[in-house]
């Protein structure tokens, strides 16, 4: 869980890489969570 909070890259990215889909998962972004929201608007991700 810790892993998840700190994780800079898109969540749905990392749920997938969790759950064995790692392939599925390479440059995956969702658009839609904090992660890829920051990402988009040019903010740093909290490290």
């Amino acid at each position: 869980m810790q892993q998840f909070l700190h994780a800079k890259q898109c969540r749905w990215q990392f749920l997938l890489t969790a759950f064995g889909l790692s392939e599925e998962s390479l440059g995956f972004q969702c658009g839609k969570c904090d992660q890829c929201r920051k990402i988009d608007r040019g903010q740093p991700t909290i490290s």
